[in-house]
């Protein structure tokens, strides 16, 4: 129990006028046996060279199959990790059974391949069983960084295990994944209780959707398998779980431009867009709480213009009717436009398509 990708090893010993051919079942519970079609996929004899050939899914005295091999050791590998109801199972079992040669319909002796074989001996030694178990050594020094009013950034030490899950909730409470389960995990809380946001081999993850002066905790689990083979160990370690707390909102002191035309090229006469994010002092997102207005110099066209924007909460942008007069007498080489609809702008705290300009011909 607590064992997948199992595999048999042993040295197999067939006397002069042993029988040559061995077939190997499996089992699920003790009581059914099915054979296994030995392969190069779950098969290998390579530490003993002309032993342990196939033939026809069972497993020859002598590689290749059919020649006359003297009283000797050979050495197989079976691996069952492709075998429904092998992994985590405390019944499972195997065998191994003298089988006829070939499609001679007989059994064969090892040194004597035209000889029926009616006695003889066989030999087993070094015989295991190997598997891939839980981890042993849990994930550990789970730590924050990066952290704003709704998100921050997570990573921990791994443990022994392939893989692992880290969770998220409000409370130090957890709810261990069950062996056999493999999460769907999103980094993006949904606003309550516990929620995968991490599942795979690496050490960090970046969190979003969280609320401001909120403390959440941090748990991670290191496991091995994948899919319905997965095994956890469900430990506590080394601050782990451990909790942040998200910063409190602070009132905008800033705009900072995260994107023009969205990376696009700019061309003449042909409307784009600016996106700004309202920020503090130290460059973090904040939500703009009231109506607020901001201005943005231009120094390529030496104007400035005042642009009224209303809270996030409602996000909507109106570009004023006309552009102020420049504080030069020069023509300016841009003009505000009107924006792109209000839906497709971003929620709050997030960067948002303010305005629109228009290169002219200068």
């Amino acid at each position: 129990m607590g064992y997948t990708n199992i595999k048999l090893a042993y040295d197999h010993r067939l006397s002069n006028t042993g029988t040559r051919t061995a077939r190997i079942q499996h089992t699920p519970n003790g009581t059914t046996w099915t054979n296994l079609d030995v392969d190069n996929t779950n098969y290998d004899n390579s530490a003993c060279t002309n032993r342990g050939g196939i033939d026809l899914g069972r497993i020859d005295a002598s590689n290749p199959a059919g020649s006359n091999v003297s009283d000797s050791w050979g050495r197989r590998v079976i691996d069952f990790s492709a075998i429904t109801g092998a992994n985590n199972n405390p019944d499972f079992g195997v065998r191994i059974l003298a089988a006829h040669y070939s499609t001679t319909g007989q059994f064969r002796q090892a040194n004597a391949v035209g000889t029926a074989a009616t006695g003889g001996t066989w030999r087993f030694d070094n015989v295991s069983f190997t598997g891939a178990g839980a981890p042993t050594v849990q994930d550990s020094e789970v730590s924050f960084a990066a952290i704003t009013t709704s998100s921050f950034d997570v990573s921990w030490t791994n443990g022994n295990g392939a893989r692992r899950v880290a969770i998220i909730n409000t409370s130090n409470r957890f709810t261990a994944p069950a062996n056999g389960t493999d999460p769907t995990a999103n980094p993006v809380y949904g606003g309550s209780g516990e929620q995968v946001i991490f599942n795979g081999t690496g050490s960090s993850v970046s969190v979003s959707g969280l609320s401001p002066s909120t403390t959440y905790w941090v748990r991670v689990y290191g496991y091995n398998g994948t899919g319905s083979e997965t095994l956890y160990l469900t430990t506590t370690a080394s601050n782990n779980p451990n909790s942040e707390t998200t910063l409190s909102p602070v009132a905008p002191t800033q705009l900072g431009i995260t994107s023009i035309n969205g990376g696009g090229n700019v061309i003449e006469n042909t409307p784009f867009s600016i996106t700004v994010q309202a920020q503090d002092g130290s460059n973090v997102p904040q939500d703009v709480l009231a109506n607020t207005n901001i201005s943005i110099n231009w120094l390529a066209a030496q104007a400035a213009w005042a642009e009224r924007s209303r809270a996030p909460s409602s996000l909507a942008r109106t570009a004023p009717s006309s552009a102020a007069s420049p504080t030069t007498s020069r023509t300016p080489m841009w003009k505000w436009k009107q924006c792109a609809p209000a839906a497709m702008c971003s929620p709050a705290a997030s960067p948002v398509s303010l305005m629109c300009l228009v290169p002219l011909r200068t």
